[in-house]
């Protein structure tokens, strides 16, 4: 996250309490993890690269309410951490299986907001006959899990 402001502004979207458990997708060094995590009651950062891992560690060793995961977030069950909100910023080359896993496990999440590079949105928003048009473009025609009125090219957050 290049900008503590629009970190910021992704986070205050979210609008976690203390009441709730959120999943970050791809948390990184950290940058949106503390800031969800002065919001949130628990805190699940996922993240794939060790090498930022000993950032993260530090922040869990100063925040009690931050759980650590060195893995594929694919590879986490969503029921076992109770009904969930889900942020992420996901690399392009994941965006769609990782789309795809979180509405498999759509029962145990109640928002997911998640920032993803232009070309994915434009898959996704594809009209019938284009050509991006591909199985992302009718999940997300199809859904009332990706609200096509969240899908912008472009946008600024």
């Amino acid at each position: 996250m290049r900008s503590k402001e629009v970190g910021e502004r992704i986070v205050e979207s979210l609008a976690a309490s203390k009441n709730d458990t959120v999943i970050e997708i791809g948390a990184g060094t950290g940058e949106l993890t503390k800031l969800i995590a002065l919001k949130a009651g628990r805190v699940i950062a996922v993240e794939v690269d060790e090498t930022c891992f000993p950032k993260l560690r530090l922040l869990a060793d100063m925040n009690k309410s931050l759980e650590l995961f060195l893995e594929d977030v694919r590879h986490l069950k969503l029921a076992d951490f109770g009904k969930v909100l889900v942020l992420g910023n996901l690399p392009y080359h994941l965006s769609g299986e990782i789309l795809f896993w979180l509405l498999e496990q759509r029962d145990f999440w109640r928002q997911a907001l998640l920032t993803v590079q232009a070309e994915f949105v434009e898959r996704l928003t594809a009209e019938v006959g284009s050509h991006h048009y591909s199985s992302l473009s009718v999940v997300a025609e199809s859904s009332k899990y990706v609200p096509s009125a969240c899908l912008t090219s472009g946008a600024t957050v």
